[in-house]
């Protein structure tokens, strides 16, 4: 196994805004918001985060994976809506961005199986060829160096 580590710019707030629907999600009934917050709550509709979500779900954002061009075109858009509210920018250089140090791990194919022992006895061994999860993952994404900012 191949550990790869890199430094990407993250937008900080489209994970608040994931972690917000993650939520929300989650409960069936709505509760309510505080005083300080009904305003801002009351101006988004559903049809502005039908639209939002179904941008960023949709396959111009290619699955949206930590370090995948999607990756970026997820941020930039988010980025962008958040330049079109007028919110500040609190990331690195005055952007909405933030430098986060991430790992990856790249699998290699011949060097990866599954092993069954018993007693130090190896019985079976599976090459990554044959399991699912590998036709499935393979070939892994690139991720050669830190977006360009």
């Amino acid at each position: 196994m191949q550990l790869n580590t890199h430094s990407r710019p993250f937008a900080a707030p489209s994970l608040a805004v994931a972690l917000l629907l993650a939520a929300g999600a989650r409960s069936q009934a709505p509760m309510p918001l505080p005083d300080d917050r009904k305003a801002g709550g009351d101006a988004v509709t559903v049809e502005q985060c039908r639209a939002w979500l179904g941008t960023l779900a949709s396959p111009e954002f290619e699955g949206r994976g930590t370090g995948q061009p999607g990756f970026q075109k997820a941020a930039d858009f988010v980025a962008a809506h958040f330049r079109d509210l007028g919110l500040q920018a609190r990331g690195d250089n005055g952007s909405y961005f933030q430098t986060v140090p991430w790992a990856a791990t790249n699998v290699v194919p011949a060097k990866t199986f599954v092993s069954f022992s018993k007693d130090g006895k190896e019985l079976v061994r599976i090459p990554a060829a044959r399991l699912m999860i590998a036709r499935a993952s393979w070939p892994m994404p690139s991720h050669a160096g830190p977006c360009a900012r």
